[in-house]
């Protein structure tokens, strides 16, 4: 009997992503005596799908002498772009020097005293070298094009006052001499007062563009203002102090009842052994040993630490947290902590909510008027005369300003309420010692107010799903 069953050949099959970055083959055996596929045949079958780059070769050897049906085989493999190196700033000094962090020793103890951080540098010093962002290498696809390298994220640049950038873009050098300031990625270099003695009615008031230095003491009713650090050896008094830097004082801070008095602002950090009585509106951390009956509004991190490390009375605002030892007293002194909240954000979101709402209500008049205009004009079956088309123009003109106004303003509320959602809650109190009834706790939307006295503690905001709402929960160890 004579066989007539057609003889089929073996086939390859050539799947490509669709990035064009993997090629695969997959083979079907031939049958009834079909012919099988030679070497040249699956080279030229690969070149005909214009595969070109990226092809393994023990993959191909496989397939060429070795191969098994209905495998599927990765034969060649693009290769990705990279992206480059991110610029850097390398800065040629310690950059917490200007940070003002004290020291805690393995005994517990914190060191005050040892916290001159002051950094000089000369006329075009080099203070960091820069690096600008490499290019990354480029890539492939197994079809053969060619995929471009990235370049890194760049950075901003560090040049702050008193500085100056080379000529090859590589340092960033002093323009003059004085002391070195890091804040918020920028370096400056500013000059320095030092007062040898006490800010009193001997000198006035101080208001300085630069960095001061007090070697005495802030006398009640008097004021440092300087546009990098203030650093106090001695005692600040009913006074105050705003800095552009952070804020170091050595002995401490006893202020006075009076709101009015104790002002203490700083754009960085503020260091200050003991606090009492004072309102505090620090960006940075606050770190002391003690504090006292204060308000405080704090961007970053409470840390109270040192042989006493207590916080009691008063208001503490703080955006990332609290460690302390103890919170309260045992007479039940109202004590308040909140977290997570920023009195900056909310108070500017307030301020620009109140704006939209003007510009909103005159827009929505000019609206009307515009309108009314038109109106009239329709029904007079004619053009309004010279004086009404000017108001008309003049509106339209300013009614387009306050739309435009009014749509930066949508955008930049929106961007400050989930500023101002995302900083809720995230921070955490932490209690080495014990916690007194009368503290208030606030961490986000939840609020829990101490009623027994408890030891070693870490509150923290959770979400409860049986209440359906936030709750503080608080748990043994720091």
């Amino acid at each position: 009997m004579i066989n007539t069953t057609k003889p089929i050949n073996e086939t390859m099959t050539i799947e490509i992503s669709p990035d064009k970055m993997i090629a695969n083959v997959t083979f079907k055996e031939a049958m009834n005596g079909g012919d099988g596929l030679t070497k040249e045949d699956i080279i030229e079958q690969l070149e005909r799908q214009n595969i070109k780059r990226g092809i393994i070769k023990g993959t191909l050897r496989d397939i060429i002498y070795n191969r098994m049906y209905n495998k599927k085989y990765l034969i060649a493999q693009g290769l990705k772009a990279e992206t480059g190196e991110s610029g850097k700033v390398e800065p040629t000094f310690d950059i917490s020097g200007g940070s003002f962090k004290p020291v805690v020793k393995e005994d517990g103890s914190v060191d005050y005293k040892n916290l001159d951080n002051i950094i000089m540098t000369e006329k075009d010093d080099v203070v960091a070298n820069i690096f600008e962002p490499t290019m990354g290498k480029s890539g492939y696809t197994v079809l053969g094009d060619v995929l471009k390298g990235k370049e890194g994220k760049k950075i901003a640049s560090p040049k702050g006052k008193g500085t100056y950038i080379s000529e090859d873009g590589t340092k960033l050098l002093a323009e003059k001499s004085g002391k070195v300031s890091y804040q918020n990625g920028k370096i400056s270099v500013l000059d320095v007062y030092e007062i040898k003695g006490d800010v009193n009615a001997g000198t006035g008031n101080i208001n300085f563009n630069g960095s001061v230095i007090v070697r005495g003491n802030v006398t009640s009713g008097f004021s440092v203002n300087a546009t990098g650090n203030i650093e106090i050896f001695g005692n600040v008094e009913a006074a105050s102090l705003t800095a552009g830097g952070s804020i170091f004082i050595k002995t401490g801070i006893n202020g006075s009842n009076d709101d009015s008095h104790n002002i203490i602002k700083s754009m960085g950090n503020l260091t200050s052994k003991i606090i009492q009585n004072a309102n505090l509106d620090i960006k940075g951390d606050l770190f002391s040993e003690s504090i006292l009956h204060s308000t405080i509004n704090c961007g970053g991190t409470l840390e109270i630490n040192g042989s006493k490390g207590i916080l009691i009375g008063g208001r503490a605002v703080t955006l990332k947290g609290v460690k302390a030892k103890t919170l309260g007293t045992h007479m039940g002194t109202k004590t308040e902590i909140v977290i997570g909240e920023d009195v900056d954000y909310q108070d500017i979101y307030n301020k620009k909510l109140e704006k939209y709402n003007k510009i909103s209500h005159q827009y929505r008049e000019n609206i009307k008027y515009i309108n009314g205009m038109i109106e009239r004009q329709k029904s007079e079956e004619g053009s309004l005369n010279e004086t009404l088309q000017s108001s008309l123009l003049n509106t339209v003109n300013k009614t387009n300003e306050l739309k435009s106004e009014k749509e930066i303003l949508e955008v930049e509320l929106e961007q400050l309420k989930e500023t101002i959602e995302q900083n809720k809650g995230t921070g955490t109190i932490k209690v080495s010692g014990s916690v007194f009834p009368g503290v208030i706790l606030r961490i986000g939307n939840a609020k829990e107010e101490i009623l027994i006295e408890d030891k070693n503690l870490t509150f923290r905001n959770v979400y409860d799903k049986k209440t359906n709402r936030e709750k503080i929960e608080k748990r043994r160890g720091v």
